[in-house]
């Protein structure tokens, strides 16, 4: 069963990856813990476009703090 990590966990992988377990598993205990959801293409659709999103938010943060940099610099 495919599911996506909304936490980390021990053994299995990091938040936002997307897994393969075994139904019972992620049925019993990751999903109902909220550890993780079921991968669907809604919810992939939704994990990509949080990933683009923090890329985004990345790149300006980077080129603010070179502004920064270059400012203190001069």
């Amino acid at each position: 069963m495919d599911i996506i990590l909304k936490e980390n966990v021990d053994g299995l992988g990091i938040i936002g990856e997307q897994v393969v377990v075994k139904p019972g598993y992620a049925r019993n205990y990751l999903v109902p813990k909220g550890l993780a959801i079921v991968a669907n293409r809604a919810s992939v659709k939704e994990l990509d476009h949080q990933k683009r999103q923090l890329a985004r938010k990345l790149e300006k943060a980077t080129k603010d703090a070179e502004a920064i940099k270059a400012r203190i610099e001069k």
